[in-house]
């Protein structure tokens, strides 16, 4: 049989349903069992292909409800499984919680020694800072008291720098101003010089004009005389011609 379902399976049918098909329309592609002679009639090839869907059929439900019973099976230990996990985890969890019950309760009793500790190391800490504290107050107000006077002769020798450079200042601007007095005579006397000077040489220019003009007029007058004697000869002499 299995020699003839490898030959069906050369013709492409893996199962006795897609035979059954195929010989619904044509029953030449299959032969007969060995044992059946050379060849079944139609008849017959439908009778055993009938048969064998039915084998067929019973083993694939036999299969199907032995594979439903293994999975029943395995659903049934996943969940006896699941629910050993379910306590195991459970277990797991209480001990967890036990562990960290413990492990909370040594850790409040470190912490609360460790806060006892930094308490009294800063109550210590505290007391050390404002002795420093006291001694670098002392220091700095010692320093502040020092630094004054030393500021205050700083500033009364300052004061007296200042007062002696305006009493110098004072006492320059005295100077400069007899000195621009001094200036100030010198310029009004030289510029009175100078006008006097001025005056005089305006004098002595009209002086001079005045005599410019009256050797002007003495030439002029000298001209004019001149000139009537010439013509007075110039008549005389026409008067003789006619004559």
């Amino acid at each position: 049989m299995s020699k003839f379902w490898n030959k069906i399976r050369g013709y492409g049918f893996q199962t006795s349903l897609e035979l059954a098909i195929k010989m619904s329309s044509d029953t030449r592609l299959i032969c007969a069992p060995p044992d059946s002679g050379p060849f079944l009639t139609p008849e017959d090839q439908k009778a055993y292909l009938a048969k064998r869907i039915a084998h067929d059929a019973k083993n694939i439900a036999d299969q199907q409800q032995a594979e439903r019973k293994r999975q029943e099976e395995l659903e049934a230990h996943a969940a006896e499984e699941m629910e050993a996990e379910k306590q195991r985890q459970a277990e797991l969890k209480a001990e967890e919680d036990r562990l960290f019950q413990e492990q909370s309760e040594r850790n409040k009793a470190k912490t609360e020694a460790e806060n006892r500790k930094l308490e009294e190391d800063q109550i210590a800490e505290r007391a050390r800072l404002e002795e420093k504290n006291r001694r670098e107050a002392e220091s700095l107000e010692k320093s502040r008291r020092e630094n004054e006077q030393k500021v205050k002769a700083e500033n009364d020798k300052l004061d007296q720098q200042i007062a002696e450079e305006k009493a110098r200042q004072a006492e320059i601007k005295k100077q400069e101003k007899q000195k621009e007095a001094e200036r100030k005579a010198e310029r009004e006397a030289r510029i009175a010089a100078e006008e006097a000077q001025e005056a005089q040489r305006k004098t002595e220019r009209l002086a001079d004009q005045e005599h410019a003009q009256a050797f002007e007029q003495r030439q002029a007058e000298e001209r004019a005389k001149n000139a009537a004697e010439a013509n007075a000869r110039d008549e005389e002499a026409r008067r003789a011609a006619k004559s």
